[in-house]
């Protein structure tokens, strides 16, 4: 995710390169969280927000012990594994 001017700004650097990219990465170079994003909306929204945190490992067994109950959330215990272990360190291409 990125910011709509950071998105333009790259957009008209690729323009003015003659190379073609198959695969190509845009994103801040500060990283834009999950609350913040969250927080972002709400306030667009005039919304009042509360977000709780809870430690992975306990919504991990939590979501293990609804599927052992056989209870379809339509979300298991691997996809949290895969979302905390996904990778975190993309190369920024420079233009």
């Amino acid at each position: 995710m990125c910011e709509l001017k950071t998105l333009n700004k790259i957009i008209l650097q690729i323009s003015q390169f003659k190379k073609s990219y198959n695969i190509l990465t845009i994103a801040n170079e500060k990283p834009l969280f999950f609350r913040d994003l969250v927080e972002k909306i709400a306030q667009y929204n005039s919304k009042k927000i509360i977000l709780l945190g809870f430690p992975l490992s306990l919504m991990f067994y939590f979501l293990k012990f609804l599927e052992f109950l056989k209870i379809n959330l339509k979300t298991y215990s691997d996809s949290l594994l895969s979302l905390i272990s996904q990778k975190r360190n993309i190369k920024n291409n420079k233009f």
